[in-house]
């Protein structure tokens, strides 16, 4: 019993560190917590809640670890980089302003770009009574996009594996390994065509 409950909070701790800037998959997290849906330990509005509390912990520590090292940061960067410094003072009134509209397509969007926003909006001290709440009410559709989907397609799949119990075991393995293929490339297909645009973007400029 003990390592079930273990597996249970595994996805807690895995949204925390990613809802740090840190970034993972959001896949595993909310496949741990339809997992201990399916077999009945929580309820998916129990799920809903640890996941939300676990995202918006882990965003207010990423925003205030660098808000409070900040300044230590652009020492750091100073003495490798001595212009970078001068260049973030010089942007940081432009940085505040479109932090916002930043942080609303990046919560959504992930591929790196969240902790990005992130850790900048703390870097140049964003005002944290209106940034965060900003945030966690973007967590709010954000957590309830990813868990309520996860569980929609997780309880197709297991309803599909049910109707293939009677298939070949090779097959049955063959099946898999496309799935997992499919699943990496489509995400690595999303970053390429990112990359792209931006080229294209810097070559028209």
């Amino acid at each position: 019993m003990a390592h079930q409950v273990l597996f249970e909070w595994v996805g807690a701790l895995w949204l925390f560190v990613e809802s740090l800037g840190v970034p993972l998959l959001s896949e595993g997290a909310f496949a741990s917590f339809v997992g201990a849906v399916q077999a009945g330990r929580l309820t998916l509005w129990e799920s809903y809640l640890i996941a939300y509390l676990s995202t918006i912990a882990g965003n207010a520590a990423g925003y205030w670890a660098f808000a409070l090292w900040g300044p230590r940061i652009k020492v750091w960067l100073g003495r490798r980089w001595p212009s970078i410094p001068e260049q973030m003072t010089r942007f940081e009134p432009r940085i505040r302003k479109s932090v916002w509209l930043a942080m609303g397509i990046a919560r959504f969007v992930g591929l790196g770009t969240f902790g990005i926003v992130l850790w900048v909006a703390g870097l140049v001290r964003v005002p944290a009574r209106t940034f965060l709440p900003y945030l966690f009410a973007l967590d709010l559709i954000w957590t309830a996009i990813w868990l309520f989907a996860s569980n929609a397609v997780i309880t197709l799949l297991l309803d599909e594996l049910k109707a293939m119990e009677h298939l070949p075991v090779p097959i049955l393995i063959g099946i898999g390994i496309l799935a997992v293929g499919g699943f990496f490339g489509i995400h690595r297909g999303v970053k390429k065509w990112i990359a792209w645009r931006r080229k294209a973007g810097q070559t028209q400029e």
